[in-house]
């Protein structure tokens, strides 16, 4: 006898093609909520690193202004009249360096320092020589803000002689 069924069986099922996704459907995962962990380590990267710099800035910023304020000094250097007395010169260039030295050295007086960033926004947006009364105006803000007193607090070093 033989093990296989009989030909002519009708008990047996016909041929059934396989299911073309295995028995049961797969169950999808569940999405988390939130950020995922790589997200949050990121997160925490980036504000480490402003947090850094912020106290970087507040730690340097007086070298920050001192450095930036010689610049203006140079851009402003370079746009001044030909025929500026040698004493309006000489004011300015003595006032940068006192104001260089109070921002080194002291405490920020934020109305002077307004009025001293006033000033020096004026000097930025000037589009013609400045006039020897707003170097006068310059002159005066920058030794506000360092503390030194004014030119008409003081004698003018060169006399014009009569």
């Amino acid at each position: 006898m033989s093990s296989e069924p009989p030909a002519d069986d009708t008990s047996a099922a016909p041929d059934v093609p396989p299911r073309p996704f295995g028995e049961s459907p797969r169950e999808l995962p569940v999405p988390r909520q939130g950020c995922s962990r790589m997200a949050l380590a990121g997160c925490a990267v980036v504000l480490l690193l402003i947090g850094l710099g912020v106290l970087t800035l507040m730690l340097k910023a007086r070298d920050v202004v001192a450095w930036s304020l010689g610049r203006v000094q140079v851009e402003i250097e370079r746009v001044l009249p030909d025929d500026l007395a040698p004493a309006e010169r000489r004011r300015l260039e003595t006032a940068f360096d006192a104001a260089e030295r109070h921002l080194e050295e002291g405490e920020l007086d934020a109305p002077a320092f307004q009025d001293l960033q006033r000033q020096l926004l004026f000097f930025a947006g000037l589009q013609r020589e400045p006039t020897s009364e707003e170097i006068a105006e310059l002159a005066a803000a920058l030794e506000q803000f360092a503390g030194a007193p004014t030119s008409e607090a003081r004698p003018d070093p060169d006399p014009v002689p009569e």
